[in-house]
């Protein structure tokens, strides 16, 4: 499950740009080795307040960033016309500037690469 969740690295990022969402995880420090623990509503609480780092779902980021920022992350599967296969995978992010694609072997990596993507973009607007 711990695949669900964002990176500790976005978590940090996502935390600057002023993420407060109630999360199933956080990201809590022993000895500079940040480690995900599932959570209820009140270690949640008790961790944001002792340091421990926020840590939503991917999907509750995309949410996140249409909801609070007006912006559009799509990840979206490329076919080749006649393969039912899928190629390769593109995002687009809408809301901050021009829309960017990329082409990626895994959804995965198409996701992760376009929400770090967006922090970048709305940290330097």
């Amino acid at each position: 499950m711990k695949e669900q969740f964002v990176s500790y690295e976005i978590a940090l990022k996502l935390k600057e740009l002023g993420f407060d969402e109630h999360c199933l995880g956080i990201y809590v420090s022993q000895q500079l080795n940040p480690y995900l623990m599932y959570s209820s509503q009140h270690d949640v609480f008790m961790a944001t307040n002792n340091d421990g780092i926020l840590a939503p779902l991917w999907q509750q980021v995309i949410d996140w960033f249409r909801e609070k920022h007006n912006v559009d992350i799509c990840i979206n599967p490329v076919r080749y016309v006649g393969y039912e296969e899928i190629a390769y995978w593109t995002y687009s992010i809408m809301g901050i500037s021009p829309i960017r694609y990329n082409k990626f072997d895994k959804y995965q990596d198409a996701r992760e690469t376009a929400i770090s993507k967006a922090i970048e973009l709305k940290k330097s607007e």
